[in-house]
């Protein structure tokens, strides 16, 4: 299993950067929500069923994070994402 998480500093208008330029993410642009936060499972190449998967979540209307599972879970990896941008949102809140 491979992991990783991002803030991405350069989406300067948060979330809404990310759907202007959703043209850059063909694979797949699928709007979710991860503990009341707007976010996007996105990629330029839909890997899910090999169990790649990412997504972008909005932390304010300046600010969001990038999460990356790769993993054996097939779309599995999808689920595994989410969980992990909870935990991020919960460590922040919890002043983490």
């Amino acid at each position: 299993m491979r992991l990783g998480v991002s803030l991405l500093s350069g989406n300067k208008k948060g979330l809404s950067d990310t759907y202007r330029g959703k043209d850059r993410f063909p694979g797949y642009f699928d709007p979710v929500e991860v503990d009341g936060h707007p976010a996007v499972f996105n990629d330029s190449g839909n890997h899910r069923p090999d169990g790649t998967c990412g997504m972008t979540v909005a932390l304010s209307d300046t600010l969001t994070f990038r999460v990356l599972e790769q993993d054996r879970l097939g779309v599995q990896s999808c689920e595994r994402a989410k969980q992990v941008a909870s935990m991020v949102i919960q460590t922040i809140k919890a002043g983490g």
